[in-house]
C-alpha cells in the first residue's frame, strides 16, 4: 500500500533551541549559579531575564553543529522556510529591540539575504500561522500541541537525526508549481 503525501508550502523554525543556542550562552552568563542544578523552568526563567536585560544577548548567540543542515533540509522540502519565534516583552520598545536583535541574528548567521517578511517574531500565538500545508519545528511541546489543535503538521525538535528521521516519514513532497503566475506570486512572498 503506497503512503499518502503530505504537501507542505511552509517549514516554520523555532528559533531558540532549535537553530540559536541560547541555552550555552546563558549558561556560561550565569556563572554565579550552577545551571545543571535548575530546574527546566529555572533555566528557561533565567534565559528569559537575560533576553530581557542583556541588550547584545542574540549578538553573542553561537548557532548549534546541525543549524546549517537543518536549515538545508528544510529547504529541500518546503517552498518556503521561515523563521517563527515567540518573545513576549516588558514593553513595545523592547520587543522591537529583540525583534531586530533576531532578524540580524539570523541574517548573519543563516542567510543574509533572507527577507525580514521571513523573520516573524511574535509576542504569542504561533499557532496562528498554522493550517494544513504548513509545519513547525519547535522544542516546544505546548507550541505543537497548539499547531496540530490548527490542523498543522508539528514535529518536536530533539535533535537533527530525530528531525530528519520525522521529515522523511511524514513522505511529503513540495508542492506542484505548475503556472507561471502561482511561481511568480510565491517568489514575491519571499
Amino acid at each position: 500500500m503506497k503512503k499518502k503525501q503530505t504537501f507542505i508550502d511552509t517549514i516554520y523554525l523555532d528559533m531558540d533551541g532549535v537553530v540559536a543556542d541560547i541555552r550555552t550562552l546563558a549558561s556560561a552568563l550565569t556563572t554565579w549559579m550552577p545551571w545543571d542544578m535548575l530546574s527546566q523552568q529555572e533555566q528557561q526563567e533565567a534565559q528569559s531575564n537575560l533576553i530581557h536585560y542583556k541588550k547584545d544577548f542574540f549578538q553573542q548567540a553561537t548557532t548549534y553543529e546541525h543549524t546549517e543542515k537543518l536549515y538545508k533540509l528544510c529547504r529541500k522540502y518546503a517552498l518556503h522556510v521561515r523563521f517563527l519565534s515567540c518573545f513576549t516583552p516588558e514593553s513595545e520598545k523592547e520587543f522591537e529591540r529583540v525583534a531586530q536583535d533576531k532578524r540580524d541574528w539570523i541574517h548573519k548567521h543563516i542567510d543574509p539575504d533572507i527577507p525580514d517578511s521571513d523573520i516573524i517574531i511574535v509576542q504569542r500565538g504561533k499557532h496562528k500561522y498554522a493550517n494544513a500545508s504548513s509545519l513547525l519545528i519547535d522544542d516546544n511541546p505546548k507550541n505543537i500541541k497548539r499547531w496540530r489543535d490548527c490542523y498543522g503538521t508539528g514535529i518536536i525538535f530533539k535533535n537533527l537525526n530525530n528531525c530528519t528521521y520525522q521529515l522523511e516519514s511524514l513522505n511529503f513532497q513540495k508542492k506542484p508549481c505548475n503556472s507561471n503566475l502561482l511561481h511568480t506570486v510565491l517568489q514575491r512572498q519571499r
